[in-house]
């Protein structure tokens, strides 16, 4: 059983890989706003002809603290969302971000993508 989920796993990752997609990161510093209870953070994103927007859902965890938030975009070059849920502090954080793209065609994809990164 275990063989079978780390295969699909494998094999899910490597579809994904070999799609020429959007790709997406963060910016290698966040911001904390609201006294603490917020953390901003962004990255640049890039779409393929084909993808008309995406819906990016970021979720930041400092310790025992985890916070998340979405923002759409559709044009530019960055992407930013601002996460809240608890009390972020100056320091390193984990930061995970999966896009719900849409696609010209009708349906949509997904991508996720994460990094260690610093909020000030």
């Amino acid at each position: 059983m275990k063989r079978a989920i780390v295969l699909t796993a494998v094999l899910a990752l490597a579809l994904a890989a070999s799609a020429g997609a959007m790709t997406g990161r963060f910016d290698p510093t966040g911001k904390i706003t609201a006294n603490g209870k917020a953390a901003h953070v962004s990255g640049p994103l890039a779409l393929d002809q084909d993808e008309l927007g995406a819906t990016v859902y970021a979720t930041v965890t400092q310790g025992g603290c985890v916070g998340s938030g979405a923002s759409a975009y559709s044009t530019g070059t960055k992407w930013e969302a601002t996460a809240s849920g608890c009390t972020f502090r100056s320091g390193s954080a984990y930061v995970t971000a999966t896009a719900t793209i849409s696609l010209a065609g009708g349906g949509s994809e997904t991508y996720w993508w994460d990094q260690t990164i610093t909020l000030r």
